[in-house]
C-alpha cells in the first residue's frame, strides 16, 4: 500500500498538476506587476491633468487679481478710452489665456481609463488557458 501511494506520487499525473500550480502562481504575480504598472500610469496621468487644470485656474486667479488692475489702469491712461473698456479688454484677453490652460486640463483628464483594461483582459485569457491545460492533462 505504502509503494502504491509513493508511485502515484511520482506519476506524471502528479508532476504535471505541481507544473501547472507553479505557473499559475508564476503568471498571477506577473500579471499583478502588470495590472499595478498600468494602474501607476494611469495615476501619473491624473497627476498630469490636476497639474493642468490647477495651473490654469490659479493662472485666471493671480491674473485676474494683480494683473487687471495694473493693466487696467495703464490702458486707461495710454488710450484715453473709458475705465469699463480698458477693464473688457484686460478681462477678456486674461480669460483667454485662463481658458487655453483649462482646455488643455480637461483634455488630458478625457484620457484617462476607467480601468487597465490590458491586464483584465490578459489575466482572463491566462486563467482560460491554464484550465483548458489543467483539464486536458487530466483526462
Amino acid at each position: 500500500m505504502a509503494k502504491q501511494s509513493k508511485d502515484l506520487a511520482d506519476s506524471p499525473t502528479t508532476d504535471l498538476v505541481k507544473g501547472v500550480v507553479e505557473d499559475v502562481g508564476k503568471l498571477l504575480d506577473q500579471q499583478f506587476q502588470l495590472l499595478r504598472a498600468e494602474f501607476q500610469e494611469e495615476v501619473d496621468k491624473a497627476k498630469g491633468a490636476a497639474v493642468s487644470v490647477g495651473a490654469g485656474l490659479g493662472m485666471v486667479v493671480l491674473g485676474g487679481i494683480l494683473g487687471t488692475q495694473m493693466t487696467v489702469h495703464a490702458l486707461h491712461r495710454a488710450t484715453g478710452l473709458p475705465l469699463w473698456s480698458c477693464y473688457g479688454i484686460v478681462g477678456g484677453l486674461l480669460g483667454g489665456v485662463g481658458m487655453q490652460f483649462l482646455t488643455t486640463g480637461v483634455q488630458k483628464a478625457a484620457d484617462l481609463r476607467e480601468a487597465p483594461a490590458k491586464a483584465v483582459e490578459s489575466i482572463k485569457e491566462n486563467v482560460s488557458a491554464l484550465g483548458e491545460r489543467v483539464s486536458a492533462g487530466l483526462r
